[in-house]
């Protein structure tokens, strides 16, 4: 799907083949994608050191040092999947914590965790594989080289609505709106998961709120067309 267009009463949907698909309405389930930290370097050892996914890379970090970027609960949750393998874990990040009390306790009773806050991350290092990272300290405004051999960028999430960012309302982070009935701005465009403005982005959520939109869309074609 390259774009979906309101065309009367109905919706088109465009494909990327070059056809079009028609429909009554549409439930857009399309999610997110990680946030990037846009410095030099990153996306040159990405899958070379840099990884967005603890959870699926963190066993290739055996007894290797590893960096967290971040410091909301995604990073929190990052560090404690990666204490089974790593042997050094350090927490980066640009301000102060942000990530739930429950989750802080549990960091500070790790023994190899160490964090610096207020550190800007600014570039990537390495040559064929990750090295390191150059730093600024900003209360003191000094750079200095963090060596690592891993580094897990965890700044959250960016969602990926832009199929129907002309035909409904969006927040300042660019997520769908939408209500109670997973309804849209737009009558007969739903949306549900990580790409609306649901504040808690796990997949249990995401679930309910698909079967949600789909009951809803069901509810609203029934009543729309066929009447009360």
């Amino acid at each position: 799907v390259i774009q979906v267009e309101k065309d009367g009463e109905n919706f088109r949907i465009h494909l990327e083949q070059g056809r079009d698909i028609q429909a009554k309405t549409v439930l857009v389930a399309t999610g997110g994608k990680p946030r990037h930290l846009e410095i030099p370097g990153e996306m040159e050892f990405a899958n070379k050191g840099v990884s967005y996914c603890t959870i699926c890379d963190a066993p290739f970090f055996k007894d290797k040092r590893v960096i967290v970027a971040g410091g909301g609960n995604s990073a929190a949750d990052a560090v404690l999947d990666l204490v089974p393998y790593a042997s050094e874990i350090i927490v980066v990040h640009r301000s102060q914590w942000r990530a739930d009390k429950i989750l802080l306790d549990k960091l500070d009773k790790l023994p190899n965790l160490s964090v610096h806050l207020d550190t800007q991350i600014l570039e990537v290092i390495g040559d064929s594989h990750l090295k390191g990272i150059r730093v600024m300290d900003k209360p003191i405004q000094q750079t200095r080289i963090i060596a690592t051999d891993g580094l897990f960028i965890h700044i959250g999430t960016e969602p990926n609505s832009h199929l129907v960012k002309h035909l409904v309302q969006f927040n300042e982070r660019q997520e769908i709106i939408v209500d109670a009935h997973q309804m849209t701005s737009l009558p007969g465009l739903f949306a549900a998961g990580d790409v609306t403005n649901q504040p808690y982005k796990q997949i249990i959520i995401s679930a309910a709120e698909g079967a949600n939109a789909a009951l809803s869309a069901s509810h609203y074609l029934t009543h729309q067309y066929k009447g009360e």
